[in-house]
């Protein structure tokens, strides 16, 4: 099992979600494609962890063992929202935009 894949199954099932209701909410055609993402089967793509991130309702970064919890969903929705538009940047320089985006409290609800 990829680290990725883990964190993949560990939210889903800490959320209550099955594989079927991640696939539909991820916009997959199938359950088989989650199973094969949590055993490590599957390679992802920036973009497609963009969109378990937020059909987890976590970071991108969560999901990539950048960061240990996952946070607030506000937060959540910028981090996919950077990777998104980040398109074919490396995976290092989207760290450093998601990283600049925090610094600035940028996603942050209003306390």
């Amino acid at each position: 099992m990829s680290f990725t894949g883990q964190r993949v199954r560990s939210r889903r099932i800490e959320l209550g979600m099955t594989q079927d209701a991640l696939a539909k909410a991820a916009g997959y055609h199938s359950r088989s494609t989650i199973n094969k993402i949590e055993s490590g089967e599957r390679n992802l793509s920036f973009p497609r962890i963009a969109e378990l991130a937020e059909a987890l309702d976590v970071t991108p970064d969560y999901l990539l063992g950048v960061e240990s919890l996952p946070i607030d969903s506000m937060e959540a929705k910028v981090g996919t929202a950077i990777v998104n538009a980040c398109g074919d940047l490396k995976k290092k320089e989207i760290k450093e935009l998601v990283r600049y985006a925090k610094e600035r409290g940028l996603g942050r609800k209003n306390r």
